[in-house]
């Protein structure tokens, strides 16, 4: 039920299964499928064997009562709580792994009624903010480069406001490429139709001019978090794999994650591990691409940082060098507590 990026089908293998399968002795039982040659067995496989077990020498009077034996088995291990899942089960992982943020309101939803006070902190926010007030109010707007980025004027102002604190590199930035988090809310304000090019400047919407009048923080946090959450690309200026995408479709146990383990500082390769634990085989295809740990690297940066850490949800202790150590810790903050409403 749960898709996972495949990796291991080289004809090599295949050759190599092919040797494997011929020489099995078949006293020892089946010959265990592809999967299970490379270690990474189908959890398809893994279910029908359980089952197999279960079962045991019952005889069945017709195929008819065998199936609705076998259905009944399947729809009970695919609604069960699993451990490794964190409570979850098979079916509520699959719609995690398959429906967006906000579609997945059987299990989390954001609560409307937060308290203005905890958004007010927000880095993705108060960022937003700053392009959205900055454009307002210069006329006749801003000049879009040649790549139709924004201009440098802009781009150094928001990375001294924002970003030069927390930087390795303290020199200003020359262009926008060099600071992802204007990028991404470039992209944001043009997707949302609050900014558009007009006489070749960009300027304000009416519509996020009216955002702007209102000053209703969870309106325009709403907006953020389910844009990153959903609608733009977590691999975009990296060098992970497409693959690694799985770790943004996995954002909903993700936050689970959260929920569980980090009420207190904890170590992110505490968290990592749980996150590993529920996708094994994720995992172990991830290691057959390359001997860099790609998980432990991708959940901290993609998830931690660049979604939780932006978004207000967690706090992190360490400091640079640490961090370059991928010993940050992590906390989820009161702002985590409030506006995510879980249903499990």
């Amino acid at each position: 039920m749960i898709p996972f990026p495949g990796v291991g089908f080289s004809d090599d293998n295949f050759k190599r299964y092919e040797a494997f399968a011929e020489s099995w002795d078949d006293a020892k039982g089946p010959v265990p499928t592809f999967m299970e040659f490379l270690g990474r067995p189908n959890a398809a496989t893994e279910s029908m064997k359980k089952l197999k077990q279960d079962i045991g020498d019952r005889i069945f009077e017709s195929k008819e009562e065998l199936q609705a034996e076998i259905d009944r088995r399947m729809l009970s291990a695919n609604t069960s709580p699993r451990e490794e899942f964190l409570g979850l089960s098979p079916t509520q992982m699959r719609d995690v792994l398959h429906k967006s943020f906000l579609e997945n309101t059987e299990l989390v939803a954001l609560d409307k009624s937060v308290d203005r006070e905890l958004l007010e902190g927000v880095p993705v926010l108060a960022q937003c903010r700053y392009v959205m007030q900055t454009i307002y109010e210069t006329e006749p707007g801003y000049k879009p480069t040649q790549l139709g980025n924004f201009p440098r004027v802009l781009v150094q102002a928001f990375f001294e406001r924002f970003i030069k604190e927390d930087a390795l590199l303290k020199d200003p930035p020359m262009r926008e490429d060099d600071v992802l988090e204007l990028t991404r809310l470039r992209f944001f304000l043009k997707d949302m139709g609050l900014m558009r090019k007009q006489q070749g400047r960009f300027r304000l919407t009416k519509k996020a001019e009216q955002i702007l009048a209102r000053n209703d923080p969870f309106e325009l946090y709403s907006m953020l978090f389910d844009y990153l959450a959903s609608s733009i690309n977590w691999l975009y200026g990296t060098r992970y794999p497409e693959d690694m995408v799985f770790i943004q479709h996995a954002l909903v146990f993700n936050l689970l994650v959260l929920k569980r383990a980090a009420s207190e500082f904890v170590p992110e390769q505490q968290l990592v591990d749980v996150f590993k634990r529920a996708f094994p085989t994720f995992e172990s295809d991830m290691r057959a691409m390359s001997d860099f740990d790609m998980i432990s690297s991708g959940f901290c940066s993609l998830f931690l940082r660049r979604f939780a850490a932006v978004c207000g949800l967690v706090e992190l202790r360490g400091d640079a060098l640490v961090k370059l150590k991928r010993e940050t810790e992590y906390r989820t903050t009161r702002l985590f507590d409030a506006v995510l409403v879980w249903k499990v």
